[in-house]
């Protein structure tokens, strides 16, 4: 009889070697085949994983961006909408009360001013919008908002007016109180500062949003409903003639306004399309980073599936080797 040897035993080990390393490889297939990335990263990527961690690091980045970009964006046509409100509700009332003064036609020109309470509290309204909890017109001031309520302002500005001797005076009194910077709505109505807020939207890019409560054509606008609710209110001392002189002024300050306001509307809507812009390259070139982590780590699937199947067919093969080489040592065991 004889004796399995030493022979016999390196045989079953080098099987045991050849049939774990085709199981291990078979896994690693397998697994390609089902996550369509390769197994071995580090040798995917050539041994060089800093440049993968620095890409993935890129697309965190600029979807980063692309996030602050859209919030940029939506914060600047909120203003933009806002600063058109301003705009259109006074633009009509100005030219409608200015035709009316024009023709001298005093019980137009009150009646069309009658509504100027109202259009004062939406555009004050307007000037106090937020966006995701911040004012939009305070400048850099977080906490509170740009302007007291209306009832306040012009209740300060009719207190600026009272004792005035005239209408003149009167009318100069709250042009004051509104226009000059020692005027109290800059002193002591408007409740922000003069600082930009500045919005990142990409590596070392900026928007600022500049508009505030205290630029010139919002204070016209403010001014000219400010006067023409004094007028229809009677808080000036002024006869007929006189209230609709008034009225003119006031429909003059409110025209004033307008070539600012649409200034300050064409800038955000510049502003708006940066944004856009910025939105648009953050999504470009994660889009690009992403194909080329896709270009390193991505397997071919008809390629990982004729791997796979040749691993499979070579495991068979080593197995039925193994299998008859057992069955040999035990004819020879036997014998």
């Amino acid at each position: 009889m004889n004796i399995t040897g030493v022979p016999d035993l390196l045989s079953n080990q080098r099987f045991r070697n050849i049939t774990s390393s085709l199981s291990r490889q078979l896994e690693a297939a397998g697994l390609e085949l089902t996550t369509g990335q390769h197994a071995d990263i580090n040798k995917a990527a050539g041994g060089d994983l800093r440049r993968l961690y620095l890409m993935e690091a890129g697309v965190a980045s600029e979807n980063a961006f692309k996030d602050a970009a859209t919030r940029a964006g939506a914060r600047i046509e909120t203003a933009l909408n806002a600063v058109e409100l301003v705009r259109n509700s006074t633009d009509g009332l100005a030219i409608q009360l200015s035709a009316a003064v024009e023709r001298g036609d005093s019980m137009s020109a009150e009646r069309i001013a009658n509504g100027a309470r109202n259009t004062f509290g939406a555009a004050v309204q307007a000037l106090n919008t937020r966006y995701a909890g911040r004012s939009l017109f305070a400048g850099a001031e977080v906490n509170r908002p740009a302007l007291p309520p209306p009832d306040d302002i012009l209740t300060a500005a009719f207190a600026a007016a009272a004792g005035a001797p005239d209408a003149a005076t009167a009318r100069a009194a709250m042009e004051e109180f509104f226009l000059s910077p020692t005027g109290g709505y800059e002193a002591s109505m408007y409740q922000g500062d003069d600082a930009t807020t500045r919005m990142q939207v990409d590596d070392g890019v900026y928007l600022a949003l500049e508009p505030n409560a205290l630029d010139m054509p919002f204070r016209q606008a403010l001014f000219g409903l400010a006067l023409s609710v004094a007028v229809t209110e009677d808080k000036l001392p002024a006869n007929t003639a006189e209230r609709t002189e008034s009225l003119g002024i006031a429909a003059q300050a409110l025209l004033n306004a307008q070539p600012g306001l649409l200034d300050i509307s064409a800038d955000l809507g510049g502003l708006a399309e940066q944004a856009e812009t910025a939105i648009a390259e953050a999504g470009d070139m994660r889009i690009q980073l992403e194909m080329n982590l896709s270009d390193i780590l991505s397997v071919d699937l008809y390629d990982a599936a004729s791997r796979l199947s040749g691993i499979q067919g070579a495991l068979e093969a080593a197995l039925t080797v193994q299998s008859m080489t057992r069955s040999l040592s035990f004819v020879r065991f036997i014998q």
